[in-house]
């Protein structure tokens, strides 16, 4: 096989003649889609887009039962494929220049082969097969995910037409190169797809190409979770610019690029698409989406969730009235960025950032790891961009916080025990771990969970999907419940360690950590809970009597230096405090027993969540003063059937190596309670 030849040439160091290896080889910056690596850096040291073409091709030799014209045909069309894709900058622009399509690239990939056939043309009918199938490469594997309609492929079909292979030739060799395409980037995902992949190409070659819906193109879109489409979907005005705006376009890296948007930004944002596309734009890339949605990051690609962030707050901005009157909001800092070339054809969606925006951005990332600096960095960010922040919490390590709200899990099975009725909601249920719970232990309710935040939505629709989970997303305000349920229909609500985050991070009536943002919360939930229906909560409390002190000795005499900052940092309340032993030494400082204990929380996390941990009071009530809360929100009818508090499990390990808590009198104590679980239970009056 002279391919394997030059492939062999080119790994051992010697002379080889093929172009589109040499393009390959010289590419500075190949075009990579970012689901196939987990690390940016491996670009600084690897050809991604080399690597899958040698893999592709190994398999291709790994191949039994094919015949030598066959594996020949593969080999040279597998090497070309993603030639446009390659190339140094130089080249790149002389290929652009010359009217090479650089954004489809299954196309730019067989103008690149025919113009090393040169200026005569096809000189036989070998290369006019490889030249059709470049021209349609990937397209199989686009279908299944909903970015072209299977009609893209018929080209192939000229090739039985013109009787260059006969039916089953090219069912064969068509299925071997879609093999060989699928296990390059994921054996797994040639499992899941084999059979589609057959059925997909059976519907080819026998013509059957009724178009798909646009409903079921977006289905596709979003790996198969229907989530809110159809919902979204049944608004006429809505339904009939995706019909009318679809037929006939492809789409690119839409997976990669908007996978982690909710299903109403998803929604908005191809309705944006497709509206600045127009109906003489064939394509629709979102490649330069995708490249800004991700940095490196401890090792490994991670989304770029600030970026994320202020796009979500933007496109929420927009109603669908206003999308689809062409009227986009006008901000300083962001704004659509939406570019049509290829003579019409290729529209690219992207979004513009302010020069003070991308170094606010860069400053986001680059502080990271230095917890006041970057909490100072998130400020200016959520000033600039005017953010609710419950609605966009856990910037900084968002996927370790939904693990650690799930390895918590032991402390809330209590909560079981108090599920009632046939609806039950968690209000913001982190990464869904309660979700699980309660649908094993009560299959046969209605199991919701509600949240603001468009991340957490869209991360949990997508587990769902994956996981196959029986329990329910939906986007609501914990402040404007009747605005999400009709009054009656749910029987539990569950506030899992969520209460002290809203009422740390919501100004209410002009003022964070406000205790009537509780109570408003409280009366939202019971106005619209079912007569015997459940309030269920489980947060941080308040030791009484609060006028009680500690000492704490810390172990090592630097970590003060942790507590003075927490002290300069917390603004839940301001804090007093006496140093007991003289600088520099100083290991005992001494407090109010409740300032103690808010200190504590976030000393027991670590430096990583110092910036988030140290903007919340997680005790923000006493038993007390949960009970004239719950009294005044709820009224007369509510009877709080268990209200208890406790030392959460952990906290006493984590700390005994870092301090020892005393009382006034030098006296070792034990921790203060951290926890209360309630139950409030509607009554019939």
């Amino acid at each position: 096989m002279s391919v394997i030849s030059d492939i062999s040439a080119y790994q051992n160091n010697q002379p080889y003649s093929n172009a589109a290896l040499q393009y390959l080889v010289e590419a500075e910056r190949p075009i990579i889609n970012f689901e196939r690596i987990s690390s940016l850096s491996a670009e600084h040291y690897q050809n991604p887009v080399l690597d899958y073409v040698l893999q592709t091709l190994e398999l291709l030799q790994a191949e039994d039962h094919i015949s030598y014209w066959q594996r020949d045909l593969l080999a040279e069309v597998l090497l070309w494929s993603d030639a446009a894709k390659a190339g140094s900058t130089p080249r790149r622009k002389q290929w652009a220049a010359e009217g090479i399509n650089l954004v489809v690239h299954n196309v730019g990939s067989a103008q690149l082969y025919k113009k090393a056939l040169g200026s005569n043309g096809f000189p036989d009918e070998r290369s006019q097969i490889i030249y059709t199938m470049i021209y349609t490469h990937g397209l199989i594997g686009q279908y299944l995910r909903g970015e072209v309609e299977l009609h893209e492929s018929l080209p192939l079909l000229h090739i039985i037409d013109d009787k260059l292979l006969s039916r089953d030739e090219l069912a064969k060799t068509l299925y071997i190169y879609n093999k060989c395409m699928i296990r390059a980037v994921s054996e797994d995902l040639w499992v899941r797809l084999d059979k589609s992949v057959k059925m997909t190409l059976d519907k080819l070659l026998n013509r059957d190409l009724d178009a798909e819906t646009p409903f079921q193109r977006l289905v596709k879109l979003r790996s198969g979770n229907t989530g809110e489409l159809p919902e979204l979907l049944e608004n006429p005005e809505i339904k009939r610019c995706f019909h009318d705006g679809m037929s006939g376009k492809t789409f690119w890296y839409v997976e990669a690029a908007l996978s982690g948007f909710s299903d109403e930004l998803f929604i908005k944002i191809m309705m944006i698409a497709l509206m600045k596309a127009g109906l003489s734009s064939n394509h629709i890339s979102f490649e330069n989406l995708m490249v800004g949605l991700y940095y490196q990051s401890k090792g490994k690609k991670s989304i770029n969730v600030y970026r994320q962030r202020i796009i979500e707050h933007y496109i929420d901005q927009m109603t669908f009235a206003d999308i689809l009157n062409h009227t986009f909001p006008v901000n300083e800092h962001i704004s659509l960025d939406c570019v049509t070339d290829m003579d019409g054809h290729v529209t690219s969606f992207n979004f513009r950032f302010s020069n003070v925006s991308e170094s606010l951005l860069r400053f986001c990332m680059e502080a990271e790891n230095s917890g006041p600096l970057f909490e100072k960095a998130i400020v200016m960010l959520y000033d600039l961009f005017q953010f609710r922040r419950d609605a966009y919490d856990r910037l900084q390590n968002e996927e370790s916080y939904l693990d650690d709200m799930n390895g918590s899990l032991e402390h809330k099975r209590m909560i079981l025990d108090y599920v009632v009725g046939d609806t039950v909601v968690d209000i913001g249920p982190g990464g869904g771990a309660l979700l699980d719970e309660l649908s094993l232990a009560f299959p046969e309710k209605n199991i919701i969970g509600m949240d603001i935040a468009e991340n957490v939505i869209a991360a949990l629709n997508k587990r769902k999907f994956e996981e196959e989970r029986s329990w329910n997303i939906r986007r609501g305000d914990a402040l404007n419940l009747e605005d999400t349920f009709k009054a009656g229909e749910v029987s539990t609500f569950i506030f899992s360690s969520v209460l002290h985050e809203l009422y740390s991070y919501i100004p209410f009536e002009g003022s964070k950590f406000n205790a009537n943002v509780i109570k408003r919360i409280l009366k939202e939930a019971y106005s619209v809970l079912a007569r015997g229906g459940r309030i269920i909560i489980r947060d941080g409390v308040k030791t009484e009597p609060e006028d009680e002190e500690r000492i704490i000795r810390f172990s090592n005499p630097d970590d003060v230096k942790i507590f003075y900052q927490y002290v300069r940092d917390f603004k839940g309340r301001k804090m007093k405090f006496e140093t007991l032993t003289p600088a520099p030494d100083i290991i005992e400082v001494r407090l109010p027993v409740n300032d103690a204990m808010e200190f504590l929380y976030t000393y027991t996390w670590g430096p990583e969540a110092y910036a988030h941990e140290v903007q919340e009071q997680f005790g923000y009530f006493t038993p007390r003063e949960f009970r004239e809360t719950i009294g005044e929100a709820c009224g007369d009818s509510a009877n709080i059937i268990v209200l208890k508090h406790y030392l959460q499990q952990g906290y006493e390990e984590a700390l005994a190596p870092k301090m020892t808590l005393l009382d006034t009198n030098h006296h070792q104590v034990q921790l203060p309670d951290s926890t209360c679980f309630i139950v409030i239970e509607k009554g019939s009056r």
